[in-house]
């Protein structure tokens, strides 16, 4: 049975009051709590999407649930079907294991250029950022200290058009990434990744972060098919 919105209501709940010291227009707000909650799991895929529930468990009116929905069906996070609504976007393992081949050519690209041009001060900033990110529990922490790692790791490479791919195409699959990450939560996998760019070892870390999203996007295509990962 398809959950609905009373299963992610307090998770909503939580989300909204984070963010709405952050906002000053209902619709931003709106369309910001509703992305989070898709990428942090609290909406899963596949969830029906009630426009009325959605609008009475944020305490706002329809009209800014309407908006923030289209703006999401642009952004690929939710689906909107005729006779049944929005839902929640879902992922075949066939389009996981694409997403992430482009990610592996983007992402290796931006990573040797950006060994290039690294400085020892953004190594240690990159540092610090490594080590409270293979700490962070999942969860919006996580989510705002990769986004930070990866902007500041692919910086030096002087393309934020492609760094903006990168960010749409992780976030795309974020919310099946939050759901195996908690497994793998001990391991240090960005440190890892750092150690090859301080040793400016361009074709190891290239070599390392394509193993590491290849292994990522087979479990994630096994994650979606068990259903563990909605």
């Amino acid at each position: 049975m398809a959950e609905t919105i009373a299963d992610g209501a307090d998770g909503l709940q939580e989300i909204l009051k984070r963010a709405a010291v952050h906002y000053t227009t209902v619709g931003d707000l709106t369309c910001s709590v509703l992305r989070e909650a898709i990428l942090n799991g609290v909406l899963s895929p596949g969830q029906l999407l009630r426009q009325d529930a959605l609008a009475e468990a944020l305490g706002v009116s329809r009209l800014p649930v309407r908006s923030a929905l289209l703006q999401l069906e642009s952004d690929g996070l939710i689906e909107l079907r005729p006779r049944r609504g929005a839902v929640v976007s879902t992922r075949t393992p066939e389009e996981i294991r694409n997403i992430y081949e482009a990610r592996i050519v983007l992402e290796t690209y931006l990573l040797r250029k950006a060994i290039e041009s690294m400085t020892p001060g953004l190594l240690e900033r990159l540092k610090e950022i490594a080590e409270r990110l293979d700490a962070v529990a999942p969860g919006e922490g996580f989510l705002a200290a990769r986004l930070e790692f990866y902007r500041e790791l692919y910086g030096p490479a002087g393309n934020p058009l492609m760094v903006s791919m990168v960010e749409k195409l992780r976030s795309d699959v974020g919310r099946y990434w939050l759901r195996r990450r908690v497994a793998r939560s001990h391991e240090p996998q960005h440190a890892r990744l750092l150690g090859y760019v301080r040793k400016r070892d361009a074709d190891g870390a290239a070599r390392w972060l394509e193993a590491h999203l290849r292994e990522v996007a087979e479990e994630l295509a096994v994650l979606v098919v068990s259903g563990d990962a909605g």
